[in-house]
């Protein structure tokens, strides 16, 4: 038996991205108009710049490093002054930590970009759907959740993210001890030592990118559902048991977005 061939990155991506849109009632409205069409290019290049980090770490910069740190040890245990090194494990596998930290960075870099990008295409939600040009977005959904689900600071695996690129940035990989709860990384990795430099494993950080993945996939979700309601309700055509399948809609997305905030 033939095994099914892998499918095409990109094909996977655009289709995640589109069934979430035709889902929605009215989805018409996102792919037929030419505005429409840029805010499914935006989300559709971010989520495939995400995948595209995820794939780089796993295939090619983290076994890299790991390669390099397999000549450093080897290297370590052939130097004549090894006892007077006294290197650890820690130290001998630095420069896959490094890569790691700096991944990091990267990775809440990203998460900024398109948190922020959301917020600046607004624009382009208001003439899509000849909303008024008071609507904002990020309130409406807030109105819905009671919290700010693009704020990464809201939303505990994101913040846990920019809490360890903050570290790396301005302290050079070493964590400060926190002035207030949210900055606490103590409060994302109980273990962890304040006294040495970030020193997290590969699983741990592609588990993490893989979290971002989720949350750009749902982010994505929320936006078309949501304006989709909005507009349902601003037109008064609401037909049979709208309300009580909104009701049923807004409860489960609550519950999901309470799930990432951690409320």
């Amino acid at each position: 038996m033939k095994n099914k061939s892998k499918q095409n990155g990109f094909d996977s991506v655009f289709e995640s991205v589109y069934n979430s849109i035709v889902k929605t009632k009215n989805y018409h409205l996102v792919l037929d108009d030419r505005v429409s069409t840029e805010l499914l290019t935006f989300f559709l290049q971010n989520i495939l710049d995400i995948n595209n980090y995820y794939l780089l770490y796993k295939n090619s910069f983290i076994p890299a490093a790991n390669k390099s740190v397999s000549l450093t040890k080897a290297q370590y245990r052939q130097s004549k002054y090894r006892a007077l090194i006294n290197a650890s494990n820690l130290d001998l596998k630095e420069n896959l930590f490094e890569t790691i930290r700096l991944g990091y960075v990267g990775l809440f870099h990203k998460i900024e970009g398109f948190t922020k990008g959301i917020r600046k295409n607004n624009s382009l939600l208001i003439q899509a759907y000849d909303l008024d040009n008071e609507f904002n977005l990020s309130d409406y959904l807030n109105s819905v959740f009671d919290v700010d689900f693009l704020n990464p600071v809201n939303v505990h695996e994101l913040n846990k993210i920019r809490v360890i690129s903050n570290a790396v940035k301005h302290n050079n990989g070493f964590l400060q001890s926190a002035k207030n709860t949210r900055d606490d990384i103590l409060n994302y990795i109980p273990n962890i030592s304040l006294s040495e430099k970030i020193c997290l494993e590969t699983p741990d950080f592609l588990t993490d990118i893989k979290t971002i993945i989720d949350y750009f996939q749902h982010v994505n979700t929320i936006v078309n559902v949501f304006t989709m309601i909005y507009i349902t309700e601003r037109e008064g055509v609401l037909v049979g048991d709208f309300e009580e399948k909104k009701k049923v809609v807004v409860e489960n997305y609550r519950k999901l977005v309470r799930l990432y905030c951690r409320l």
